[in-house]
């Protein structure tokens, strides 16, 4: 078996892996399952975690800016509202172009299975 083969039916493994991920893959759910099974899945888990701890963070401080009597607190409140709504925002944004990341990754390996083959047909005819 020549180099070519070989590399030949690794693409076609690949391509086989791929085919399968992209059918289970269906809306933003899909893609936000398939960057855990990627190499950052550690850190998406512990964005995550602070996505969800910050948001409830974000509405406490927003029951007890509605809550507060005095002026000093309802700015106290309102401030730290709005720093937990930024933050909540940079995590999302963060996962968001991962999940963006993984996809363009899994599109190109599928041009280059695509090209692979097409360049194999070329060198059989």
């Amino acid at each position: 078996m020549n180099i070519d083969e070989k590399i030949k039916q690794v693409l076609d493994q690949e391509s086989k892996q791929i085919d399968e991920l992209m059918l289970e893959e269906k809306g933003v759910f899909g893609m936000i399952g398939a960057t855990f099974k990627g190499g950052n899945r550690f850190w998406l888990l512990l964005v995550y975690f602070f996505a969800i701890l910050v948001s409830v963070l974000m509405f406490w401080t927003a029951y007890r800016f509605w809550i507060a009597e005095e002026l000093r607190q309802m700015v106290f409140f309102g401030f730290c509202f709005l720093a937990a709504m930024q933050a909540q925002i940079a995590l999302k944004m963060w996962g968001f172009m991962e999940m963006n990341r993984t996809s363009m990754v899994r599109e190109i390996k599928r041009v280059e299975l695509q090209l692979a083959r097409t360049r194999d047909s070329h060198l059989t005819e």
